[in-house]
């Protein structure tokens, strides 16, 4: 073996034992930060927050814009919340999400025929605008109390908030239908038409040995009237507040109180702008009688 091949054995073994890694050396860590890529709902301002979804399962998270700001429909960059980084990006991108109008209303309060009058949110608004605020809670994802909540929580908002209106439906409106025509005394009618005992359902024509028992279905009647009544409207102004602080729309009439005013003067306007503003009639039909007053499918709202 001469010289040069000796030297050029010496060289490839030390090239080999460079490429080859030992199994037992150590490489550290990788320190990268996954990432999503996050459309923007709006035009943003530097630092504003909003919850955005990944996968399928419902995950959300929340999204601060960077700074500069962000333009309406401008894909930016994220960290991934969590330390499950390598499941989040298996699974799924960030869902799309309905972007909801910031810094104003997407309409006038008294649009609430723009879309027709065979619409869901208009016969909603005008014979069940309970219903129709538990389904704008939904979307946003608060409780049944109006305010937010985990998903487990949300989930059972509108479920909730229809059994109460149920209640108040069956007190109010069907219990009366079961009051025999026997605890009535017999209606009798004067030469001019004119009942001289009035209505045979009014409680003064009742027979005196059932009065006191009508006077007290009477009185739950009114209780149960009275606290559903209550309770739709701290419902639909606490809703309202919270959209006008997550979404930046100031006040703009009765500063303070605008939103009890709204529900309490025009709560079929209120409660139908509150619709329209968190869904995409343009684009999905509405549901009366779904969770969210939208079909399954629709994207969740930002």
């Amino acid at each position: 073996m001469t010289l040069n091949d000796a030297a050029s054995r010496g060289v490839y073994e030390q090239l080999q034992t460079g490429l080859v890694a030992s199994a037992d050396t150590a490489f550290p860590a990788s320190t990268a930060v996954p990432m999503i890529e996050v459309v923007a709902p709006a035009t943003l301002q530097e630092g504003y927050t909003f919850e955005a979804q990944i996968g399928e399962k419902g995950r959300t998270f929340t999204v601060t814009v960077p700074p500069g700001g962000v333009e309406d429909g401008q894909k930016f960059s994220v960290p991934i919340p969590g330390s499950r980084g390598e499941e989040v990006i298996e699974n799924a991108l960030v869902q799309p999400r309905v972007s909801v109008p910031v810094g104003d209303w997407k309409d006038g309060q008294c649009n609430f025929c723009g879309y027709g009058m065979c619409h869901p949110v208009l016969w909603n608004a005008l014979f069940c605008p309970t219903i129709l605020t538990a389904q704008v809670m939904s979307r946003l994802k608060l409780t049944w109390r109006g305010e937010p909540g985990d998903v487990a929580q949300t989930a059972q908002t509108f479920r909730i908030i229809l059994y109460i209106v149920a209640i108040e439906v069956f007190f109010f409106r069907i219990m009366p239908m079961f009051i025999p025509p026997t605890f009535f005394q017999e209606v009798t009618y004067d030469p001019d038409g004119i009942p001289n005992t009035g209505d045979e359902r009014e409680f003064w024509a009742a027979k005196p040995e059932y009065r006191n028992m009508l006077l007290f279905f009477g009185w739950i009647r009114v209780i149960v009237r009275s606290c559903t009544v209550a309770f739709t409207l701290y419902l639909m102004t606490k809703t309202r507040a919270y959209m006008r602080s997550k979404y930046g729309i100031p006040e703009k009439n009765c500063p303070g109180c605008e939103d009890l005013c709204c529900s309490l003067w025009c709560y079929c306007c209120t409660v139908a702008q509150m619709a329209r503003h968190t869904a995409d009639y343009d684009t999905y039909r509405g549901v009366c009688c779904s969770d969210t007053g939208m079909p399954d499918h629709v994207p969740a709202i930002v």
